[in-house]
């Protein structure tokens, strides 16, 4: 129960930094 708390806002984090760093890495190209 406490896992899922944990890892529902980091798999957030990661696909929001992941779309960033994609838009950051498309725009430095």
């Amino acid at each position: 129960m406490y896992l899922v708390t944990v890892i529902q806002p980091a798999t957030h984090l990661y696909s929001m930094s992941h779309s960033i760093i994609r838009a950051v890495y498309l725009l430095m190209c």
